[in-house]
C-alpha cells in the first residue's frame, strides 16, 4: 500500500459551511486586495483580524509547473482536486499517481486563528466536520488531521473524539502555541487522549510524530527512543513503522479508567 503521509488541502470560503449556522458570526471571510499588491492578493480575515495567507486557489496551472520545478515532483492539479470541491477528481489523480491513501493536512491553521475561544473552537469544528465530510466521500482513502482550539481544553477533547469517530489519524499541533511550549502540562489531557489514538491504530515512527506534532526529526527520534524505552512500542524494524505492545489495558493502568468508546 502507497500512503501520502503528507497530502494537504486548500481551505476556501466553502470550508466553512461546515460551520454551525449559529456560529456564523466567526466565520472567516476571504478578501481580494487591490491588483499589484505586494504580497499575496487574497487575505482572510478571522474574528476581526487580518491573516494575510498565499491562497493557492489563485495560482495559475503555469505559476503551478514552476512550482512543481522548484519541490521537484508534480503539484499541478485540478482546482477542485485541490479546493475538495470534487473528491471524485481528488481521488482519480491519486489513481494516476499510484497513492492508495493521502492524510491530509490543514493550510489555515499554521498560525494560530484566534485567541479568543469564543471565536477558535466554531472555527475549528467548522474545519474538522469539512474534513470528516471528505474522508466520508472518500471511502477511507483520505484520511487527515484535525484541529483542536487549544485556548479550552474541554473543547480540544471534544474535537479529537469527533475525529476519532470521524477517520481523522492525528492532531496538528505547532511547536509554540499561545505563550506554552508542547511539554506543559496545560496539554497532558490532550497527549492521554492521543494516546488511545495511537495505541487504536497500533504503529508509530520518528516521521509519524514529527508530521503530526510538528517537532524536528531530533525530538520526534528522542520520542520514539522514549516510548522503546518505556516499552509502549517495539524496536527498530528497518524503516518500518514502529509496533505498539500496549492496548487498552495500559491506559487503565496507567489513568485509571478504560478507553472511551
Amino acid at each position: 500500500m502507497i500512503i501520502d503521509a503528507d497530502a494537504h488541502v486548500v481551505e476556501t470560503e466553502r470550508t466553512w459551511e461546515f460551520m454551525d449556522p449559529a456560529d456564523q458570526k466567526y466565520r472567516p471571510q476571504l478578501v481580494k486586495l487591490p491588483d499589484g499588491h505586494p504580497t499575496s492578493p487574497y487575505v482572510w480575515i478571522v474574528d476581526g483580524k487580518v491573516r494575510v495567507r498565499q491562497n493557492q486557489t489563485t495560482l495559475t496551472e503555469y505559476e503551478l509547473a514552476g512550482v512543481s520545478d522548484e519541490l521537484g515532483r508534480n503539484v499541478v492539479t485540478a482546482q477542485e482536486a485541490r479546493e475538495m470541491w470534487d473528491v471524485g477528481v481528488r481521488i482519480k489523480h491519486m489513481d494516476q499517481l499510484g497513492i492508495d491513501v493521502e492524510v491530509l493536512h490543514n493550510s489555515f491553521f499554521i498560525r494560530q486563528v484566534s485567541f479568543r475561544p469564543e471565536a477558535w473552537a466554531p472555527i475549528c469544528r467548522g474545519y474538522n466536520r469539512w474534513l470528516a465530510d471528505i474522508w466520508r466521500q472518500g471511502k477511507g482513502r483520505l484520511r487527515w488531521t484535525l484541529v483542536a482550539p487549544l485556548a479550552s481544553i474541554p473543547d480540544a477533547l471534544d474535537e479529537i473524539r469527533f475525529g476519532k469517530e470521524h477517520g481523522a489519524v492525528g492532531l496538528a499541533l505547532r511547536g509554540l502555541e499561545g505563550e506554552r511550549t508542547l511539554v506543559d502540562p496545560y496539554f497532558y489531557p490532550l497527549y492521554e487522549e492521543a494516546l488511545k489514538l495511537v495505541i487504536s491504530h497500533q504503529q508509530a515512527s520518528a516521521s509519524l510524530l514529527q508530521r503530526r506534532l510538528k517537532v524536528g526529526y531530533a525530538r520526534a527520534g528522542r520520542l520514539i527512543d522514549e516510548l522503546e524505552m518505556t516499552g509502549i512500542i517495539g524496536p527498530f524494524d528497518g524503516g518500518k513503522a514502529r509496533h505498539v505492545l500496549v492496548d487498552e489495558s495500559y491506559l487503565e493502568e496507567m489513568y485509571g479508567h478504560s478507553q472511551e468508546k
